[in-house]
């Protein structure tokens, strides 16, 4: 069974680890207010985050498929760009229910493209046996 409680404590650090680095960029680059407003929009999805509730639908999706084997790779390279990106600029998410619901579509399309990837794996194996026999 997958602990919903350890893996929103994970999320809210690598949250809060963004929000950091986007401080001293911001610090580094104090004419460009992006990097600052992201960092505020990183603080607060944070927060957000460490308030949600045990059954929240979308901390249990994603806790239950950061459980999942081949698929992770791909969404995990998708959550680093979407956290990364939060609050940032024109087209990234401004709101923690729009992080949420990225990350949650991330994980939904990591696992569509990793059956797809099974399946053709599959039909594969089975033309090379079709052809030995």
């Amino acid at each position: 069974m997958v602990d919903v409680g350890d893996f929103r404590d994970q999320l809210v650090g690598q949250l809060r680890g963004s929000a950091e680095w986007r401080a001293g960029k911001a610090a580094e680059y104090p004419d460009d207010h992006r990097n600052r407003t992201s960092s505020i929009a990183l603080e607060v999805a944070a927060r957000d985050v460490a308030a949600l509730p045990d059954d929240d639908p979308r901390l249990v999706h994603l806790a239950t498929f950061s459980q999942r084997g081949a698929e992770i790779d791909a969404y995990l390279e998708d959550e680093s760009r979407l956290i990364g990106r939060h609050g940032f600029g024109p087209g990234d998410t401004r709101t923690t229910g729009e992080l949420l619901h990225a990350l949650t579509a991330a994980a939904w399309n990591a696992a569509a493209w990793g059956r797809m990837e099974s399946r053709s794996a599959t039909e594969h194996d089975d033309r090379d046996e079709r052809r030995r026999q």
